[in-house]
């Protein structure tokens, strides 16, 4: 069994879809084993999406904790600010959905951090400024669904949708096949790449 010198767990949490991304390091070189999103708003309370994610974790985690010398999972801080509006009810849900992961994490001895939403923007993607486009993609996603496609996961970003799908924002068509971009899991990817690149001082042990 391969074991690597680091792994990083990055997840962009979400009561609604979550990005999961795990990336392994071995003598210098960054490789991906998982880029993917669990969607959560079809279950019937939050309750019941952070069971069903950390059923989902802990089947990454259980095949995986022992496969490094330093395994650490990152995730996005929490906003206590959006637009200047101190939004309580968000503090709590995410918190509670925060404290999912710790537990899932602390089970196997593996240690949460955050990270703010600028710090990792700016660091891996290069910017945290949205960006206008003409894909339908939000513009806060875009520049890192765009910095997933140049690193060549364009294929495992992509949501496929029924042939007869109503939605049109962000429905992009390849050869007859419609999809949508994974914004989720591009941010959880570039969440991870900060493990990797940014500095230690910006990360924050969640307990």
């Amino acid at each position: 069994m391969e074991v690597y010198n680091r792994i990083i767990l990055g997840i962009d949490q979400s009561y609604a879809r979550t990005g999961i991304c795990l990336l392994t390091e071995k003598n210098g070189t960054i490789k991906k084993r998982i880029l993917r999103s669990v969607a959560l708003e079809r279950e019937k309370n939050n309750t019941d999406r952070r069971l069903r994610l950390k059923h989902e974790l802990e089947k990454i985690l259980s095949v995986t904790h022992n496969l490094a010398k330093e395994y650490i999972v990152l995730v996005e801080r929490i906003r206590h600010f959006s637009k200047n509006f101190l939004n309580i009810n968000y503090i709590k849900s995410i918190g509670a959905l925060n404290a999912t992961i710790v537990d899932a994490c602390n089970h196997y001895g593996i240690e949460v951090f955050s990270v703010d939403t600028r710090c990792w923007k700016s660091t891996v993607v290069g910017t945290s400024k949205p960006k206008c486009n003409k894909m339908g993609i939000q513009p806060e996603k875009f520049p890192t669904v765009r910095w997933c496609v140049k690193r060549g996961w364009e294929e495992e970003l992509r949501l496929i949708l029924p042939k007869n799908t109503r939605k049109k924002k962000g429905v992009l068509e390849s050869n007859g096949v419609k999809f949508e971009y994974d914004c989720d899991a591009a941010d959880a990817a570039a969440i991870a790449f900060f493990g990797f690149l940014g500095s230690k001082n910006k990360m924050q042990l969640e307990r």
